[in-house]
């Protein structure tokens, strides 16, 4: 069954192809992209407030770079691309860095990656490599392109017979379209593609410029070889890009509770997608108060201190090594993570004679970049007082060089109001009780202003 999907011009340099749910964990990716991208593709991009730049690939993780490169752009939608799938891991090891926190893969839909791509012939210019490499673009270029000529093919070897449930495969997206395109997809062990059972096939249909033809047979099927043929042609076949998938693509998890709807019960770090565009790895908490919380701050007594004295810029878009340890996941991500649907927020604290309280509230969101990431939050219950909604409930966030002096006075980065704060959870880590007043890591209605907490952790959950 053939299905066809035509992608919106305004973003086709984004929807190049379905986003793809993967819980593949990592802790930091550096890729390499083709000279196009990096030089002159970036360089003929002009869409205003959009800042195109290598570096914005590299910190695609930082939510806001992300939504302005994936509202007019693709190079954070690249990178998200070989974060998502283009790795696997095994095949480069040293392309991942993994926490000793990390547990077992989840996966969902994986993309099969051949050993070795094949044709009938190749353009000047192009190479076979370029439908697999996860690099669609406007610049045809960055797809493989066939010399004209009678059933040009492509062939795809898995190295191994492999189960196979569908291939997706981006059409030319350079705005040129050409003649209607009837195409067979074979999959086999013979390295003659016509001796191969047909997988699927698209006969006398048009080729839309930028579209996603989606190949599924009535069963998967399985074979190491896979071929794609234009029949009954005297015309170029041009992939941009081809997703051989073992499974059916599945919804994205955009947050913790989705993770733990799709199976996945322990604690541990995850790959989510708070935007659409954009992977982060998170840490989810499976094991209190029903599960399904993600975490965006952690504070502990552990060494060396990650220093949360930070500017506006550095709390809009994370910081960190591991969300493992002390870390903030970024004002940007827990705007998204709190605008899906109503949320709500859990606050865990201990102190370092042992107790431990909780701050719960069943209303909890983080307005936008534009509106200084205003808290609303409202409905408390627990154990250690409400020290959120008297005097942060209703302000934009505020750091060392933007927002109120408090930020300043207190040594942090928060919802300040006025007066300052009852919580500044953010601040100075002084373990324990501390003379100056109101600095630390504080939570006055459980400890008041002279103690600094040992343990702090703030997270959310979309509210069931």
């Amino acid at each position: 069954m053939v299905r066809v999907r035509v992608l919106a011009a305004a973003v086709v340099l984004v929807t190049i192809t379905a986003v793809t749910a993967y819980t593949r964990r990592y802790a930091k990716l550096t890729p390499t992209l083709p000279a196009e991208v990096t030089n002159s593709l970036v360089g003929n991009l002009s869409y205003p407030g959009v800042n195109y730049s290598f570096a914005c690939v590299q910190k695609c993780n930082e939510c806001h770079c992300c939504n302005l490169a994936c509202t007019a752009g693709s190079e954070c939608h690249l990178y998200e691309q070989r974060v998502s799938y283009g790795w696997p891991g095994s095949g480069d090891p040293d392309a991942l860095e993994f926490d000793s926190c990390f547990g077992s893969v989840a996966s969902n839909s994986r993309r099969i990656l051949p050993v070795s791509t094949s044709a009938s012939s190749t353009s000047a210019g192009s190479a076979t490599g370029n439908a697999v490499n996860g690099y669609p673009g406007r610049n045809i270029l960055q797809c493989f392109t066939s010399d004209p000529e009678a059933d040009p093919w492509w062939m795809a070897d898995l190295g191994v017979p492999k189960r196979v449930l569908q291939v997706r495969v981006t059409t030319r997206l350079d705005g040129i379209d050409i003649n209607p395109w009837s195409v067979e997809v074979r999959l086999g062990d013979s390295p003659d593609l016509a001796s191969n059972p047909i997988f699927d096939q698209n006969l006398e249909q048009p080729r839309p410029v930028a579209a996603e033809v989606v190949f599924t047979p009535p069963r998967p099927m399985t074979g190491r070889f896979l071929s794609i043929q234009s029949v009954d042609s005297s015309s170029s076949l041009a992939l941009c890009d081809v997703e051989i998938l073992d499974q059916e693509k599945g919804p994205l998890m955009r947050n913790c509770l989705d993770v733990q709807r799709g199976g996945h019960n322990a604690s541990g770090i995850y790959t989510i997608f708070p935007a659409p565009c954009c992977p982060v790895s998170v840490f989810c908490e499976m094991d209190v108060d029903g599960g399904g919380w993600t975490v965006f701050q952690r504070r502990e007594d552990v060494l060396p201190r990650e220093d949360f004295y930070r500017t506006w810029m550095e709390y809009a878009r994370g910081f960190g090594s591991s969300p493992c340890r002390e870390f903030w996941l970024g004002l940007d991500h827990i705007h998204a993570l709190t605008s899906h649907a109503p949320a709500e927020l859990r606050v865990d604290l201990a102190d370092f004679e042992g107790a431990t309280a909780y701050a719960k509230y069943s209303s909890f969101h983080v307005a936008d970049r534009a509106s200084d990431y205003k808290l609303t939050v409202g409905g408390y219950s627990g154990t250690a007082g409400d020290s959120m909604i008297p005097r942060q409930n209703g302000y934009g966030f505020s750091a060392k060089d933007k927002g109120l002096a408090c930020a300043n006075k207190y040594f942090g980065g928060w919802w300040y109001g006025s007066p300052c704060h009852f919580s500044n959870l953010n601040g100075l880590y002084l373990s324990g009780p501390h003379d100056t007043f109101a600095v630390g890591v504080n939570w006055y209605h459980w400890k008041g202003f002279g103690y600094s907490l040992k343990t702090t952790v703030m997270m959310t959950r979309p509210v069931t």
